[in-house]
């Protein structure tokens, strides 16, 4: 199932932290990008676009695990000449230590990578259960802004009964298929 990042019904509130936590001289903290809940769908999806140069993304998309899963992220930027690109463009993923998605001081940094105008791609394997987020950032250097595309998806590691189950299956397979060309 394919979906656009939720909208940002928080991003008042988020403005309103942001300014707070600015003010008070701690750490700016990535803006609130949305809640995929539980157990997210299987992919999430992105398009942005940012009118003028010199404007700064710094999104997060959270999400919680109850199991191990395993995570991808993809993300391009859409170059289009002098026009339309970006710089400083990177995905993170990281582990949200104490599952407030507005506070960031304790959070594990577990991997990301940079992107421009090539579609790069990284996996996470054997995410735990727990509460996680994708932190995007990138800043317009088009003479008109700039855009990208990020995308994202999660599933479920197969449990160890699940993986018996299935080489068990597979090896039945194989002793028929031996039977019948030993018979042939």
């Amino acid at each position: 199932m394919t979906t656009s990042f939720p909208t940002r019904r928080l991003a008042p509130l988020a403005a309103a932290l942001a300014t707070a936590m600015a003010m008070a001289g701690a750490e700016a903290a990535p803006d609130y990008g949305g809640d995929y809940g539980l157990n997210p769908d299987p992919q999430q999806e992105s398009v942005m676009f940012f009118a003028g140069p010199g404007f700064s993304v710094d999104n997060a998309y959270f999400f919680q695990l109850d199991r191990p899963h395993h995570a991808l992220a993809a993300a391009v930027s859409l170059e289009s000449g002098p026009e339309f690109s970006l710089v400083n463009s990177m995905v993170t993923l990281w582990h949200d230590a104490d599952g407030d998605p507005f506070r960031h001081d304790g959070d594990v940094l577990l991997g990301g990578f940079d992107f421009f105008g090539t579609t790069v791609s990284q996996r996470f394997a054997d995410l735990q259960a727990g509460s996680y987020y994708w932190r995007l950032e990138a800043t317009t250097a088009g003479l008109h802004g700039g855009s990208l595309l990020f995308s994202s998806s999660v599933s479920a590691v197969p449990e160890p009964a699940s993986l018996a189950l299935m080489l068990a299956g597979l090896g039945g397979i194989g002793g028929l298929v031996r039977r019948r060309l030993a018979a042939a």
